[in-house]
């Protein structure tokens, strides 16, 4: 009865998990679409093309999903800058208000726990997508303002 007990609570929680990654990943591409459609540059959601194996699903280079939109040079512009920082500023701000949530409400374990797996992958995206390297967000806001 004991283990029947811990999977379903195991099962639940990575379910839970699961769809916070989701939601996650649904709020930081929302944000860049919000920020390119502002703009006009004609916004389009894209998700990881089919030819992506469980080999390579987890490296750099493979994007779950992206916003592709139109652009008249191939320079990175202000907009461009500007449309990639819209998306690690939403996981910063989802990321921290899941803290301030967790820190400063009275809450219990299991309601702390659910915060926690809104928090851990709002932040770890906000860091990964922040680094200055291609094909992270950061590169392009990082070569706009310093090269």
């Amino acid at each position: 009865m004991k283990w029947t007990k811990f999977t379903v609570l195991a099962m639940f929680f990575t379910l839970i998990f699961i769809s916070s990654l989701a939601m996650n990943l649904v709020i930081h591409e929302g944000a860049h679409y919000g920020v390119a459609e502002i703009l006009g540059v004609n916004p389009e959601v894209r998700f990881t093309p089919e030819n992506v194996s469980s080999k390579n699903f987890f490296s750099m280079d493979t994007e779950l999903a992206y916003v592709q939109y139109s652009s008249d040079t191939a320079d990175i512009t202000k907009d461009d800058a500007l449309i990639a920082s819209a998306g690690p500023l939403a996981d910063l701000t989802l990321g921290s208000l899941g803290l301030f949530f967790y820190f400063k409400t009275k809450r219990t374990k299991v309601a702390k726990m659910l915060l926690v797996f809104v928090i851990v992958p709002a932040l770890v995206s906000f860091v990964t997508n922040a680094m200055p390297v291609y094909p992270a967000d950061g590169y392009y806001v990082f070569q706009y303002f310093f090269s």
